[in-house]
């Protein structure tokens, strides 16, 4: 983990890491970043925090195995479609397929990301009373590098985003992302556009290793997060007895998915007993004001402005952090066609990653 973003957040970032590391017993050990294999940038890397028992997975490799093993699997059903429509039917859910074919159930696990609830009909999607689930949409790559890559290398999250991380796949190729951009209406088919492309290599190049640059790019690829209102998951039984949710893990599908499968199994099992848990679909999100928000992440919309190797005068960052929530609060407030724009977009999306979409919309709209 490589402290050398601009202001002071990446060093209290990298502290409050390793204390969590610590606090659960794992190793974590202050370095210097001469000493990271595989790093260098071209902006000055002021500190590294070394986690020797961080692992890392291929979600692909992942995923392959855990189809083979459905397969293999007697008591599974496997289905070479997708869901489009879920209604009741009796006593029963019936699940109908883009091939024409469809499935009964009498227990239901929707795990489809951020469009989970509209594969259900519109009086099914009422009773089951989700709360609502937004995209992050992320682009990243696979490459081939001309440097030696024996562990991950990364920066903390900043600036609305998951920072630059590349992360090694064996036969010199890597992992490199990512960028995150909230969607309210996420257009899965929609390509990589190439501003998400340049600022992915762009940053990477910067943060992590400028030999990024001569890279042979593999694949890029797209990828939609789901992530609730309130960052926390939607795990296990809904407002609907036979309906049950696995999604809005943003960032942490992989790191939460065996808590997501015993949340959802004792939902089934022991209906009661997952009702009241965090994690629950049934909750109630407690939601901040905008402009409580706009006041605690301005400094978020600095750092996304303030590109890699970019620099203020001194002092200054505190004062345009002061200047942009300013403004926001101005136009926000007002009876503009840009202000009603922003208030509906914030109201569809109350979240910190909203903030530059409300900076875009202001710019953008007349």
């Amino acid at each position: 983990m490589i402290g050398n973003g601009y202001g002071p957040d990446d060093a209290a970032n990298l502290r409050a890491i390793a204390e969590a590391a610590e606090t659960h017993g794992c190793r974590a050990e202050f370095a210097s970043p001469a000493a990271v294999p595989g790093l260098a940038p071209q902006v000055r890397a002021h500190e590294a925090l070394w986690l020797p028992d961080e692992a890392s997975v291929d979600p692909t490799i992942l995923v392959e195995a855990l189809t083979a093993v459905l397969h293999a699997n007697p008591r599974c059903r496997w289905l070479n479609t997708t869901v489009s429509t879920v209604n009741e039917r009796g006593e029963h859910l019936a699940v109908g397929a883009a091939d024409g074919s469809s499935v009964l159930a009498a227990h239901l696990v929707l795990a489809a990301g951020a469009g989970t609830t509209g594969l259900l009909a519109p009086e099914l999607a009422e009773q089951v009373g989700a709360p609502p689930l937004r995209s992050g949409r992320g682009v990243s790559l696979l490459a081939r590098v001309p440097f030696s890559l024996p562990t991950a290398v990364r920066t903390p999250n900043r600036g609305f985003a998951c920072g630059s991380h590349m992360v090694p796949r064996g036969d010199g190729t890597i992992y490199l992302g990512a960028t995150n951009r909230l969607s309210t209406e996420p257009d899965y088919g929609q390509p990589p556009t190439l501003d998400e492309v340049a600022t992915l290599i762009h940053d990477a190049s910067a943060e992590l290793n400028t030999d990024l640059r001569s890279a042979g790019l593999i694949e890029v690829r797209v990828g939609h997060r789901p992530v609730t209102l309130d960052h926390l998951p939607l795990f296990g039984r809904t407002r609907h007895p036979m309906i049950h949710l696995a999604t809005g893990t943003y960032r942490c599908g992989v790191l939460l998915a065996p808590r997501a499968a015993a949340i959802v199994a004792d939902g089934i099992t022991a209906p009661s007993s997952t009702s009241t848990h965090p994690f629950s679909p049934q909750r109630t999100m407690d939601l901040p004001a905008l402009d409580d928000l706009i006041d605690g992440a301005s400094r978020g919309l600095v750092d996304m402005l303030c590109q890699p190797g970019g620099s203020l005068p001194p002092g200054t960052q505190e004062l345009l952090e002061r200047f942009l929530a300013a403004a926001l609060h101005e136009i926000a407030a007002g009876s503009s066609t840009r202000a009603v724009a922003m208030r509906r977009l914030w109201q569809r999306a109350p979240m910190a990653e909203c903030l530059p979409l409300l900076l875009d919309a202001a710019g953008r709209i007349r």
